[in-house]
């Protein structure tokens, strides 16, 4: 029998991971220059203290319009300035010199993609884990709805935007189970029964739901850069992307633990 030489062929496509950040994020191609540095904009979306003023005088006695609007029990603020700081997000390969693996090394870049980039996501967030300001209390993963219900409540009175619910896979699987969490079968968008939508980061970790207001994403081209190497007969292929994520603001977070009166047990 003859011996035969497998065909090289490229290798099959890959379905893209659905529910994660980068599904419920606004993400945004950018040029290298854009995000390579940074960005910050000005928010004005309400966060923390939240609520337009409430006066209880509008039609009291006043020499003119600008008393009336000017009045000293008014309250005015400024914006909020939101940073986001750029990080890289890189896949290698080392493959034969038999032809250029720039594709392979894209196709591992983008298949880690989303864990990458939400458990970068999730360490920036991690003071914010760490003031117990932030707490809203413990859940036991068995009352998913509890704790996505205090959650919406607490996102409802900080936050004057569409929020974002994130948790690990595995709570949020159980979310699904527990008819806290719907699932869109075609977009694989994750929502509450209010229609707040999910996150389940790959890179998120597993004891803590928290919310947040909306997430912004920059992400630049990505790039691929070979390196041959002919004494070794391999060659060295890079894949890389520059990410920028900033949030309006942090709502709050539950830590998974026993549940104490009060607690969204």
């Amino acid at each position: 029998m003859p011996v035969t030489i497998p065909v090289r062929i490229d290798a099959p496509a890959r379905a893209p991971r659905k529910g994660g950040l980068l599904t419920v994020a606004n993400v945004q191609d950018a040029p290298d220059s854009h995000a390579a540095f940074g960005v910050e904009f000005q928010s004005f979306a309400m966060c923390g203290e939240f609520g337009n003023g409430l006066w209880a005088a509008p039609c009291a006695s006043s020499s003119s319009d600008l008393d009336l609007m000017f009045d000293d029990e008014k309250q005015f603020s400024g914006p909020q300035v939101i940073t986001g700081d750029p990080f890289a997000v890189y896949a290698g390969v080392e493959c034969d010199l038999l032809g250029s693996y720039g594709a392979e090394a894209r196709a591992r870049l983008e298949s880690g993609e989303e864990y990458t980039v939400s458990r970068a996501y999730a360490a920036t967030l991690a003071p914010e884990f760490a003031d117990s300001g932030n707490s809203l209390g413990t859940f036991a993963p068995g009352n998913t709805v509890g704790a996505i219900a205090a959650l919406e409540q607490a996102a409802a009175t900080t936050y004057g935007g569409l929020p974002i619910i994130h948790m690990a896979p595995y709570l949020a699987s159980l979310a699904v189970s527990q008819r806290a969490a719907f699932i869109d079968p075609l977009t694989g968008l994750l929502t509450t029964g209010l229609g707040t939508p999910i996150a389940a980061g790959a890179g998120y970790p597993a004891d803590r739901m928290w919310a947040t207001g909306e997430v912004h994403i920059w992400r630049t081209p990505v790039r691929t850069y070979d390196v041959p190497d002919v004494r070794t007969n391999t060659a060295q292929t890079l894949a890389e992307r520059i990410y920028v994520v900033a949030t309006d603001c942090f709502i709050g977070f539950l830590l998974q633990g026993t549940a104490t009166q009060g607690d969204q047990s």
